[in-house]
């Protein structure tokens, strides 16, 4: 589905849980594409080099640039990421998730603004994801 009104509710279901969404449609779409963690980004760039000179060291003539990325990936400073990244999901969680409902199971109150705090991380990265996924068009959609 894809939204066209911000009064129109994206709801997924994990488990025997509702969970609506604000749509991402307008101000909130644009504000979500562009304020991603754009402080957060590394500058691979500087890895260039150290990275080839490495992958040459070990018996690579010509590296690819899938080798090349593997092995910034590997150089890249680990600190803090899975913070950032988690930080991330809670803030993108908190702003768009709604309301959670379930005829099976006891849920605690619906918390706005800070409902992320009762989830486990595996369903916040699942919704995370899901989320992502509604904002960017799929091939059928863009057919029609």
């Amino acid at each position: 589905m894809i939204p066209i009104s911000r009064d129109q509710r994206l709801t997924k279901e994990i488990d025997g849980v509702v969970y609506s969404f604000l749509p991402p449609v307008g101000d909130l779409e644009i504000d979500l594409i562009f304020n991603r963690s754009t402080e957060d980004m590394v500058d691979t760039s500087k890895y260039y080099d150290e990275a080839v000179k490495i992958l040459k060291e070990g018996g690579k003539k010509r590296p690819s640039d899938n080798q090349i990325k593997d092995q910034i990936m590997l150089m890249l400073p680990k600190e803090n990421t899975g913070m950032k990244q988690a930080k991330e999901m809670n803030e993108l969680i908190d702003r768009v998730c709604v309301g959670w409902e379930s005829k099976e199971h006891l849920l605690p109150e619906f918390c706005a603004g800070d409902c992320a705090a009762d989830m486990c991380f595996s369903l916040k990265n699942a919704i995370y994801a899901w989320y992502w996924d509604q904002i960017h068009l799929g091939e059928k959609e863009v057919k029609n």
